[in-house]
This record gives structure tokens, C-alpha cells and sequence, in this order.
């Protein structure tokens, strides 16, 4: 027999109430006298209260039920004193006993204890101020029985209240409900008690008319119990069925802006929890609950290119964003529901300290709903932010008391502050909230299937929305790949992707961006069988293609590392303007098969992006033919004087020197006269190539105009650059047409240093200049002297 897990104040009430039965009982007992009767007419009693054991009348919207064998109880009340009642009382106890199921035999003690007391005091005050008679009138009679009912109702309901009070820490709604509508059993139980009192002497009448009486009463109240729990049940249903139908159109509603995917729900319960702790009416808790499920519906008439700017809106975007709770309340106006559920929606952004909105209404003046719903709202707010960055719950609830008295009703927040806290430890890693809210909303929200297709489709739409924001607000082809890319994957699941186009120079497919897996770079492609496969895929049509189970396609070379395996591959095509093509190629580490859906989606947002990925083409290609010489590939002329002073600046700034080199090509023009210029053209991009080995990667080397080059550049030693200079003189003459090297050949060079020569390109470039025509003289003396001594 298991021991109760009560609390010390409940054990000393449970002995104190056992005791004082147990004295009663023995007091009874022990004066014979009391309980004599010559016709053994109240012992008879137990037989019909053992027989009705079983019948009881279901109390309507409760767990409680009222038993006809109090009436047996009452009549001896009645009829014999304080003595019999109290037996009769404990045969009550022990026929109750066996409904019963946990704690079944502290409970009997109870019972007995609290029975047992309570008619034998109700009856001894009662003869106090009424006593019994061999010949009672009847005025006598039922004031006497309507007094000990009253009496029993009182002290056996205050006996069994106070000791559920202690073991469950309050009274909940059915305890309440019980004690509201038994009072009735004890109103006919003295009507009744008192009928057959009149009786006395008569007991075989008394038993049939007792029996009649018991039949019509426990018929009348079954009949009427059964109407209101009908009534109930209907009214039930109703009050659920609307509750369900708001709670489906909030929901529907709040799917339009994914960002706050289940704040509707968490603040109703939130709000609904709150309402209870603060002890608000029914009709207050009711109009709470429904306010919270609705008090975003203004949302509706707000643009979702709004509500998805999640940080940086505008004065005019965030007039819109708090015009909601405005028209949420001209929404509900023609709607049936109560003028509170309105008013609460209509000032749930109030402040308490009068600089909320719509109305800027202060202090009490905000509707009380109104106060709850928006520490509610706050709360759920700061654990579940737009932008993503939640707070604790010990933060948030400190977020929430630093706003008491500012923003929201101290009473409120000091209320809900103790309720989340005391619902378990806030620094605990699981959510203080989720046993109240989050715990069972996540399987609410998986039971509301439509959620998720209204919450992907608006999610599509914001993220075309945010791509095409995105992806005009710049001209970089990198960045709108990314954009385009992130917008993917959003969707699609993918291990890697990668994007190609068509090069306008080879013709070939050229690897312009890659996400995900960096080694696979864009010098393995060419090493692949797939490369093959694109340049297929690009000439023949675009089209989409979906492979699967790949073997280590791409793995690299040595095809032994298992985290690059790729076992499902799919193209989507680009289309781009005139002969530009492209692709992206989406690369999943599990096979996997993108639905119908998934395809339509990608290919919508490439379609977004198509125009975009073409006009960064064009801006990249103007952008490097206006700094690049067309026909070398070297910087030109521009290129040269935007990053020639750059260079220079940062040299001397880091305390090195550096030198600008003139180079001017011997008998340029006589190739030209001679060969044509397309020979000419054709010396140029050799002596380019040339320049681009003799010189680093970063230096600049530019070609300023006809056969002239300039080269700027930083940190160069005399030592060094001079005899680089000569080998590049020597290879530049085997360049030349072996038609014109007899007369000129070769490459005449200038160098000013600085900051020795000068500090400004212009001043360099001049210096150097002087320099190399009087190197193209001295090599012209040298070349005329040769031909004299030949001569």
C-alpha cells in the first residue's frame, strides 16, 4: 500500500480530520442510549443505501457525482440524532469507498473521518436551536431538516476543499463545477429527509414512500443533468469548432509572412496561460484567447515586400508595418465577435508609458486583454526574432522587466516573469516556455498540413522578392551568382554548385563561380570526362539534365578522398543573350532526385536572373576593354595613369624605391612600311608576351600608345633590373622579321627612379623618356659603326 506524496501541511490536516472522526466515532459508540430504538428502523436503513450504491447522477461538466443514499443519512439526522447519522454516515463513506481507485484506503479515512464529523455536528447545532420532539410539527420538522442539510453541505464540502486545496495547491474548474451544482442533492436530500419524517411510526409507508421519492428524484435530476451535459457538450463543441476556425485562419494568415512561423499560436497560449495566472474571468480569458489568435490579422492588408524587410525599413515601410493593429481592428468591426476581442487587437502596440500606438493611449487607459496580449507578444518577440537571434529565457525575461513601467504594465510582466520562471529553471538548456507552449505546438503545427505549403509557397515568392532586390543593387557577376546561388539552396538541397559559361573567346564551357567543395577547382574540370559532357550539353541545346548514381566523378585526380564523391549531378540551363549560353550544375553527396517542383523553382530564379548575369557580362567586358589594350592584352594608356600613382604612392609610403621604364620598339615603323601591318600587329603581341615574362605579376606593364610600353615598378634594384633589361633587348631582336633586322631591331629602354628622379608618374615617365631616346641614339651610333667597319 503506497504511501501519499503529500505535503506536511497536508499530512497535519489529514490526522487532525482523522482524529477528530475517530473521537466522534468513539463518543457515539460509547453512549448506547443514542442509539436505541425499539423498532430497529434506522439500522434497516443500510440495506437500500448498500443497494444504491451504484446509483449516482453524473454531475454536467464535471468529474463530480451526487449520491441518493444522503437522503437515508438526513432522515436519521432528522428523525434520531446526531448517533445514528454519524454510523449511517460511515456506511456512506465505505458504499464510496469502492468508486474510488488511487489512494483508495487514505481516502476511506478521509471520507469516514469527514462524513462521520460533519452530520454529527450539522445535527447537534441543529437540535441546539431546533430540538426534537416525540410530536414535532411539521413547520418544526423540515426547518430542522433544511437546517442540518445546510449544515452538512457546508461542513463536509469545507472539509473535502480544504484538504484538495493542500494536496493539489489550488482548486481547478471541476472542483469548482462540483461544488456549484451538489448543492442541490443536499436540498432535496432535506426535502426529502423531512417528508419522511412525518412518517414516523409508519415505516412501512415510509420505505415505499421513501423508494418513490428516491426513483422520481434520481429520474428528475438525470433527465435535467442530462439536458445541461447535452447542452454542455453542444455548446463545447461549438465554442471548439470556432476556436479551431480561428485558430486555422490566424494560422493561414501568419503562413503569408514565413519569418514568424508559429507566433500566433505561441502567443495565444502564452497569452491564454498568462490571463489564468492573473485570475481574469471567463469571459476576459475568452476574448484574450481569441484577440491573441488575431491580432496580427492587419497584416493581411500590409505589402509583403514589407513584412519581409526584416531590419532598415524606411519611415513610410514602417508606418505601413504599424498600421496593422489599426486595420486588424477594421477587419474584426463587422465581424460577431465581442467589442473586447476588437479593442484588444485594435491597442495590443500600446505603451504603458503613452508612446505605443495607434492612439498613444497610457497606463490604465489601455484595455486590460490589451496589456496581456502585448507581454505576451514582447516576449515571444524576443525568443523568436525576424532576424534570427533569439534570446535565452532568462535574457528575455530581463529584457521584458527592463521594460516594466515603459512599455508594459509591471503587474503584468511581474506576473508572467513568475510564471515562465517557475515552469522550470531558466538555465536550463530546454526552453523554460516549451512545457507550457512550444513543447505541444510543434505537433499542432505538423497536424495543420496546409501550413507548410502556404509558408513554401510565400516563401518563394519573398525569396524572388529578395533576389531581385539583391541582384540589381549590383553590377559584379560574382555577387549575383551568390545571390542566385543562396536563393537555391535555400530550396534545393545541394553539396556543391557550380556555374559555367561559355567563354567568348574559346568558346568553350568556363567555370565563372563555384559554392561548396573548394577543391573541386576550376584546373579539374578540363581533366574530367564531364567537361566533355558540358561542352556537349552547351552546343547541342539547353535542356535539363539529372545524373545519378556517379562514381567519384569528382574527386580529383587521385580519386581517393570520399568527402568530394558526388553521386547526383543536375544542369539547368541559362539563357543569356545572342550565342552566350550557361549552366548551373547542382551536386548532391547522396542520390537524390529533384521533384517537378524543385526544377520549376530553380528555374524560375535563373529566369529572374538571366538579364542580370548578362548585363554583368557586358559591364565585366567594357570594364576590362576600357583599362586593357586590345590587341596585346596589357593595360593601356587609362589603366596606366589610374594605377601607375596608386603603385607609386603605396612604394614610397613603405619606405622602397622603385623605377618607371620607357621601352620604345627600333624600326617599328619600317616593319610596318615593309610587311604590312598586320606583321606589325603581330610584333606587338610577341614583344607583349615577352614584357609579361620578363616582368612579375605585379608589376605594371602597359602599352601607352603605337610601339610604346611603360612599366611601373616597385621594390626593383638597379642591380637587378638593368641586366633584365639587356636579356630582354636580346630576346625581343630574335622577334623581329628577319627582313628588317639589318636595318633595326631590338627594344630601346629608359628608367627614372624614384624617389631619386621624381615622385608623380608624369614626372618619371619624362625623365625616362629622355632616357630612352638617348638610349635609341646611342644603339642607332652603335649599329652605324658596325656598318662602317663592315664596309
Amino acid at each position: 500500500m503506497a504511501v501519499p506524496k503529500w505535503r506536511a501541511e497536508a499530512w497535519f490536516y489529514y490526522t487532525a480530520m482523522v482524529a477528530g472522526g475517530v473521537l466522534v466515532l468513539a463518543r457515539v459508540l460509547s453512549q448506547p442510549a443514542s442509539l436505541a430504538d425499539p423498532n430497529l428502523y434506522w439500522p434497516l436503513l443500510v440495506i437500500p443505501m448498500l443497494v444504491l450504491h451504484n446509483t449516482y447522477i453524473q454531475l454536467p461538466n464535471c468529474d463530480g457525482r451526487i449520491c441518493p443514499s444522503g437522503i437515508f443519512v438526513l432522515h436519521a439526522a432528522v428523525v434520531w440524532g446526531p448517533g445514528p447519522a454519524a454510523l449511517l454516515a460511515v456506511v456512506e463513506a465505505l458504499t464510496n469507498a469502492f468508486k474510488q481507485s488511487a489512494d483508495r484506503f487514505w481516502r476511506l479515512l478521509f471520507n469516514v473521518a469527514a462524513l462521520s464529523m460533519a452530520i454529527f455536528f450539522a445535527t447537534t447545532v441543529a437540535e441546539w436551536f431546533l430540538p426534537r420532539g416525540p410530536a414535532d410539527s411539521v413547520a418544526s420538522l423540515f426547518s430542522r431538516s433544511m437546517l442540518i442539510a445546510l449544515l452538512y453541505y457546508t461542513l463536509n464540502m469545507g472539509a473535502v476543499l480544504g484538504m484538495m486545496s493542500l494536496v493539489q495547491g489550488g482548486l481547478n474548474s471541476n472542483v469548482r463545477s462540483a461544488l456549484l451544482w451538489s448543492w442541490a442533492s443536499y436540498a432535496v436530500a432535506g426535502v426529502s429527509s423531512g417528508a419522511l419524517g412525518l412518517l414516523r411510526g409508519q415505516e412501512v409507508i415510509a420505505i415505499i414512500v421513501g423508494a418513490v421519492i428516491l426513483f422520481l428524484t434520481v429520474k428528475t435530476m438525470k433527465h435535467y443533468f442530462g439536458v445541461l451535459k447535452l447542452r454542455e457538450e453542444l455548446l463545447g463543441k461549438l465554442k471548439a469548432t470556432h476556436h479551431a476556425t480561428l485558430k486555422t485562419l490566424a494560422t493561414a494568415i501568419e503562413a503569408k509572412d514565413p519569418v514568424t512561423h508559429g507566433h500566433v499560436l505561441r502567443v495565444q497560449k502564452l497569452s491564454e496561460s498568462l490571463a489564468r495566472a492573473l485570475g481574469v474571468g471567463p469571459e476576459m480569458l475568452e476574448s484574450v484567447t481569441i484577440a491573441a489568435l488575431l491580432h496580427d490579422i492587419g497584416k493581411l492588408a500590409v505589402p509583403e515586400y514589407v513584412l519581409y524587410e526584416c531590419d532598415d525599413r524606411d519611415p513610410d515601410e514602417q508606418r505601413k508595418v504599424r498600421s496593422h493593429a489599426l486595420l486588424g481592428a477594421e477587419i474584426l468591426e463587422h465581424s460577431l465577435l465581442g467589442d473586447d476581442v476588437k479593442s484588444f487587437v485594435k491597442h495590443h502596440h500600446e505603451r504603458f508609458d503613452g508612446q505605443g500606438y495607434p492612439h498613444g493611449l497610457k497606463g490604465t487607459e489601455i484595455p486590460y486583454g490589451a496589456r496581456i496580449l502585448a507581454v505576451a507578444n514582447m516576449y515571444d518577440k524576443l525568443r523568436h526574432p525576424r532576424n534570427g537571434e533569439e534570446k535565452p529565457v532568462d535574457l528575455a525575461l530581463q529584457s521584458l522587466e527592463e521594460e516594466s513601467g515603459r512599455g508594459l504594465d509591471p503587474d503584468v510582466v511581474a506576473c508572467f516573469c513568475q510564471m515562465i520562471r517557475t515552469c522550470e529553471p531558466v538555465g536550463k538548456e530546454r526552453r523554460a516556455d516549451d512545457s507550457g507552449t512550444e513543447g505541444a505546438l510543434e505537433a499542432e503545427l505538423d497536424n495543420l498540413s496546409f501550413v507548410e505549403d502556404v509558408h513554401l509557397s510565400h516563401k518563394e515568392t519573398r525569396t524572388l522578392f529578395t533576389l531581385a532586390r539583391n541582384i540589381r543593387s549590383t553590377n559584379e557577376l560574382s555577387r549575383i551568382l551568390d545571390y542566385l546561388l543562396e536563393a537555391i539552396q535555400e530550396f534545393i538541397p545541394c553539396t556543391a554548385a557550380r556555374v559555367f559559361l561559355t567563354s567568348r573567346s574559346t568558346h568553350e564551357p568556363e567555370l565563372v563561380h563555384a559554392v561548396g567543395m573548394p577543391d573541386m577547382d576550376a584546373t579539374s574540370w578540363p581533366n574530367q570526362r564531364w567537361f566533355a559532357r558540358l561542352r556537349q550539353w552547351l552546343d547541342r541545346g539547353l535542356e535539363y539534365v539529372e545524373q545519378r548514381n556517379i562514381d567519384n566523378t569528382f574527386a580529383g585526380e587521385d580519386g581517393t578522398s570520399e568527402r568530394q564523391a558526388i553521386h547526383t549531378m543536375a544542369m539547368f540551363p541559362i539563357v543569356l543573350n545572342g550565342p552566350d549560353r550557361g549552366m548551373i550544375l547542382l551536386c548532391h553527396h547522396q542520390p537524390f532526385s529533384y521533384s517537378e517542383d524543385d526544377r520549376q523553382i530553380v528555374t524560375r530564379m535563373i529566369e529572374h536572373a538571366a538579364a542580370s548575369i548578362a548585363t554583368a557580362r557586358e559591364y565585366e567586358q567594357f570594364q576590362k576593354e576600357s583599362v586593357t589594350d586590345a590587341l596585346t592584352g596589357l593595360a593601356n594608356g587609362r589603366m596606366l595613369r589610374q594605377q601607375g600613382p596608386v603603385l607609386i604612392s603605396n612604394t614610397l609610403e613603405e619606405g622602397r624605391t622603385g623605377c618607371v621604364v620607357m621601352l620604345d620598339l627600333n624600326g617599328f615603323k619600317q616593319v610596318n612600311d615593309t610587311l604590312g601591318h598586320h606583321e606589325g600587329d603581330r610584333l606587338l603581341v610577341n614583344v607583349s608576351k615577352l614584357l609579361k615574362e620578363h616582368f612579375r605579376g605585379g608589376d605594371l606593364v602597359a602599352r601607352n600608345g603605337g610601339d610604346e610600353f611603360v612599366v611601373v615598378l616597385a621594390g626593383m634594384d638597379p642591380s637587378v633590373l638593368l641586366p633584365r633589361l639587356g636579356k630582354l633587348h636580346e630576346a625581343a631582336c630574335r622577334l623581329w622579321p628577319a627582313e628588317c633586322r639589318a636595318t633595326a631591331a631590338g627594344i630601346s629602354c629608359g628608367c627614372a627612379w624614384f624617389p631619386a628622379d621624381g615622385t608623380t608618374l608624369a614626372e618619371l615617365m619624362k625623365e625616362a623618356d629622355v632616357r630612352m631616346y638617348a638610349d635609341k641614339r646611342a644603339k642607332k651610333a652603335a649599329r652605324e659603326r658596325l656598318e662602317s667597319d663592315a664596309g
